[in-house]
C-alpha cells in the first residue's frame, strides 16, 4: 500500500491506481476462494506464503469495522478512501460484506482487538508485543518509498540541514525526538541504530516525546530536538506535505523491518 499523493485537478476523483500502488504478501493457507495469483486491490497480486490461518474470519453478512490509520494523513485521505473502496470491492467479489467507509473515530488500539474488525493495520511493535497472539496476519504491504522494499521498510534518521553533524555518533549527548515508546519506527529503530550496547538514555542527552512522526519532524526543525527516526513512508509523505521536512536532512537509515501488518479481527471462519 503506497501513498503516491500526486496533486489531483480540482473536482477530479482519485483512482486507486493513481493514489496508491498495492502489493500485499498475503500470508495464509491456500483458500479456493482466493487462490495464489488472484488480483487484489488496484490490480496487485496476492501471493500465498503458507500462513496457517484463514485470516478473514467474519460473518459475510456483517460489514464490520475497517481502518487504515497508519499513514492516513489529511492530505492523502482521498487516496486512503480510494484504496479502501478497491479493497471493499474485492471483498464483495468474494462474498464478504464490507463497510462503505473507513472508521476514523475508534482509537486504533481498541480497533485492533475488536471482534468487529474486518481489516486494520497496526505498527509492528504492538503486533509483536501482544497482538500476534490475539489476531491473525493478513499480510505485509510493499510501499513505493525510498527505504522500503518488498514487505519491508526502514526509518530515516533526520537532523536539521543547518546542523554540521553528519553521522549518528556525532549526536551523542544531543536531544532525540521520538513519537512514542510503542513505535517500531520511531523508538525501536532509533535504538537499533545506536552502537552495540548503547541505550537511548545513555547515548542521548535527552529524549523528547512528540506523539507522531510529523511531530518529531517539526520538533527537529524547530530545535526542540536534534535528531529523530522517521518511518520511511511517513518521511516520503512529509517531503510532499510537511513544510518542516524541507529544513531537514537525512543522516542515516535504520535496519529494515517487516512493513506494518494488515490484520483482521479475532474471529475465525468456522
Amino acid at each position: 500500500m503506497v501513498p503516491v499523493a500526486r496533486p489531483l485537478p480540482p473536482g477530479a476523483r482519485p483512482r486507486p491506481d493513481e493514489q496508491w500502488r498495492l502489493c500485499l504478501s498475503v500470508l495464509r493457507r491456500r483458500d479456493p476462494a482466493l487462490p495464489a495469483g488472484a488480483q487484489g486491490a488496484g490490480g496487485a497480486s496476492w501471493c500465498d506464503a503458507g500462513n496457517p490461518f484463514r485470516p478473514v474470519g467474519l460473518n459475510a453478512a456483517m460489514p464490520g469495522l475497517a481502518q487504515l490509520p497508519m499513514y492516513d494523513w489529511p492530505e492523502v485521505r482521498a487516496g486512503t478512501d480510494a484504496l479502501w473502496a478497491a479493497i471493499a470491492a474485492n471483498l464483495a467479489a468474494l462474498g464478504i460484506d464490507a463497510p462503505d467507509r473507513l472508521d476514523r473515530t475508534t482509537p486504533a488500539g481498541d480497533a485492533w482487538i475488536s471482534p468487529d474488525l474486518l481489516v486494520g493495520q497496526t505498527c509492528g511493535r504492538p503486533y509483536v508485543n501482544g497482538l500476534a497472539g490475539r489476531v491473525a496476519l493478513l499480510g505485509r504491504p510493499t510501499y513505493d518509498a525510498a527505504g522500503a522494499g518488498p514487505g519491508r521498510y526502514c526509518s530515516i534518521l533526520v537532523a536539521r540541514s543547518t546542523d554540521g553533524r553528519a553521522r549518528l555518533d556525532d549526536f551523542r549527548a544531543a536531544a532525540a525526538g521520538c513519537n512514542g515508546e510503542t513505535s517500531q519506527s520511531g523508538w525501536a529503530a532509533l535504538i537499533d541504530s545506536l552502537p552495540d550496547g548503547e541505550t537511548l538514555d545513555g547515548f542521548f542527552g535527552a529524549v523528547r516525546f512528540t506523539g507522531t512522526h510529523r511531530g518529531s519532524i517539526r520538533a527537529v526543525a524547530g530545535g526542540t530536538a536534534d535528531i529523530a527516526a522517521i518511518d520511511c513512508v511517513a518521511w516520503a509523505l512529509a517531503l510532499r506535505h510537511e513544510p518542516a521536512a524541507g529544513d531537514l536532512k537525512e543522516i542515516d537509515r535504520s535496519p529494515d523491518y517487516p512493513s506494518l501488518p494488515f490484520i483482521p479481527g479475532i474471529r475465525r471462519r468456522s
